[in-house]
């Protein structure tokens, strides 16, 4: 965070550290996402960081946009109902 980049992506990286790590982690890209200009791009299958962590929530499918909102349980919500249907099914069944 040291290069001040407009966009910082993290790709499950605070799984690493200590609780106390963890905490001062979150709570520095709190203060860098509240800064004007700023994004960070957290990628996560761990709910409750996303809950934690998020804004703002989009759900992608195949790299197209099926889902955005700032109501963050209503998103995964719609996560899990939508997109984990498939579970468990051949690409048979999908079809």
């Amino acid at each position: 965070m040291s290069t001040d980049p407009d966009v910082f992506i993290i790709d499950e990286s605070l799984a690493v550290g200590d609780s106390v790590f963890k905490a001062k982690c979150v709570d520095n890209l709190r203060a860098f996402a509240d800064q004007p200009g700023k994004g960070v791009l957290f990628v996560s299958n761990q709910i409750r960081k996303v809950l934690k962590i998020a804004d703002r929530l989009i759900v992608m499918d195949q790299g197209a946009i099926i889902h955005e909102t700032k109501d963050i349980a209503a998103g995964l919500e719609f996560y899990i109902s939508t997109c984990c249907k498939h579970l468990g099914k051949t690409e048979r069944q999908k079809k």
